[in-house]
C-alpha cells in the first residue's frame, strides 16, 4: 500500500513536471517575459529525482525553450545598445558636418546586425534621416568650396556672374534639411 502511495506521488510529481513544459508557448511565440515560466518549470524538473527526470517525455522541448529565451535576450542586448547609440546621435536640427563619421559609424553598427535584431530597433527612422543628410554632406562641402571662392562683394564684377550663378545652382540642388 506504503509503495503505490509513492508511486502515485512519484507519478503526480512527473505529470506535474510534463504539463509545465506542455504549458510553455512555442519557440515562435516565446518572448523575454515569459523566462519565469520557464525557470519553474526547470525548478521542477531540477526538483525530481534521477529515476523520475527520466520519465519525463517532454524535456527537449524546455530545453528548446531555455535555447530560444538565451537568444532572445542576446538579440535584446544588441537592440537595446544600437537603439542607445542611436538615441545618443543629434537631432537633424542639431546635426553638424563633423557629426558624419559617428552618424555612418552608427549605421555601419546597424547594418551588420541580423534581421532578427534589426526588427527590435525601435528608431531606426532617426538613423535612416540623418544618414540621408550626412550622405549629402559631400555636396555642402563642395557648395561652401565653391562660394568661398567666390571674389568678396567688393571685388565682384560683371564677369563673376556665371561663378555667382553656379554656386547658387549647387545651393539650390541640396537638400533642403542641409541647407540649414
Amino acid at each position: 500500500m506504503e509503495n503505490l502511495k509513492i508511486e502515485l506521488d512519484n507519478q503526480k510529481q512527473i505529470e506535474k513536471v510534463i504539463n509545465a513544459i506542455s504549458s510553455l508557448p512555442s519557440i515562435n511565440e516565446l518572448t523575454i517575459t515569459d523566462e519565469e515560466k520557464l525557470i519553474n518549470a526547470r525548478n521542477l524538473y531540477e526538483a525530481l529525482n534521477h529515476e523520475l527526470k527520466t520519465k519525463v517525455t517532454n524535456l527537449n522541448v524546455l530545453e528548446s525553450c531555455e535555447k530560444a529565451l538565451e537568444l532572445l535576450k542576446q538579440n535584446n542586448d544588441s537592440a537595446s545598445y544600437v537603439i542607445e547609440l542611436i538615441n545618443n546621435l543629434p537631432t537633424i536640427e542639431d546635426l553638424k558636418l563633423t557629426d558624419k563619421e559617428t552618424v555612418l559609424g552608427v549605421q555601419n553598427t546597424y547594418d551588420n546586425l541580423t534581421d532578427v535584431v534589426k526588427n527590435l530597433i525601435t528608431n531606426v527612422d532617426k538613423l535612416n534621416s540623418l544618414v540621408e543628410i550626412v550622405s549629402e554632406f559631400d555636396s555642402v562641402e563642395n557648395v561652401i568650396s565653391v562660394i568661398n571662392n567666390l571674389p568678396n562683394i567688393s571685388d565682384l564684377t560683371l564677369n563673376d556672374e556665371e561663378k555667382l550663378i553656379a554656386a547658387r545652382n549647387l545651393y539650390e540642388a541640396l537638400n533642403s534639411k542641409v541647407k540649414k
